[in-house]
């Protein structure tokens, strides 16, 4: 006899809001892997970046960071899953970077906030720092 109090749990969404552009956001599902999500990211989003600003720059160094402005690192890691590194549900920010002859990374981030109505605080766009493995995901979760 089969009990009935016990249901199984649902799988766990891998779906996560990424920020970017002036206020815009989408929502991106992180079970694939992380190239071809940094892929599907630049392919659409920085368009978008590029009319805002009305130039052509490439940006093919792109990743994403904490709201906190933990570098995530994606692209350090082409073949892994990407959701071993994103929170399900989680917010994100776009960012660009550059490397330099020492191969030291400069971190963009690529999300300008809305204007503030009138009376409250502007949000602040975090520095964003090279992070790893525990940027995105909080220790002891899978």
């Amino acid at each position: 006899k089969k009990d009935k109090s016990s249901k199984p749990e649902p799988p766990t969404s891998h779906f996560f809001h990424l920020k970017y552009g002036t206020d815009q956001r989408k929502i991106f599902n992180a079970d694939t892997t992380t190239i071809l999500l940094l892929d599907k990211i630049r392919e659409l989003c920085t368009k978008d970046i590029i009319n805002e600003n009305g130039s052509e720059n490439t940006l093919q160094n792109v990743d994403i960071a904490t709201m906190e402005g933990s570098c995530v690192m994606l692209h350090e890691e082409a073949t892994e899953n990407a959701k071993a590194k994103i929170e399900p549900r989680g917010e994100y920010l776009l960012v660009s970077y550059e490397v330099d002859g020492e191969n030291n990374k400069t971190f963009t981030c690529l999300w300008t906030p809305p204007e503030p109505a009138e009376g409250e605080e502007p949000l602040k766009i975090p520095n964003i720092v090279a992070g790893g493995a525990a940027a995105g995901k909080k220790k002891g979760k899978k």
